[in-house]
């Protein structure tokens, strides 16, 4: 069991280019969406943003 954990920490992770740059800009319009609804009060569009971004990050 232990000696499993060790090898879980020590296995390269490492995302596709395209895949690291689509999580950034998710992240950034999730920003931005979440500074204007708090302005509205509207988090509808915020909540779009994550499931976008969930749905972008499922493995296959």
């Amino acid at each position: 069991m232990l000696q499993f954990r060790f090898n879980w920490i020590k296995k390269d992770r490492t995302l596709p280019r395209w895949k690291l740059i689509g999580l950034l800009f998710i992240a950034a319009s999730f920003g931005f969406t979440l500074a204007l609804s708090v302005q509205d009060g509207n988090y509808l569009n915020v909540v779009l943003v994550v499931l976008c971004g969930l749905l972008f990050t499922k493995n296959k």
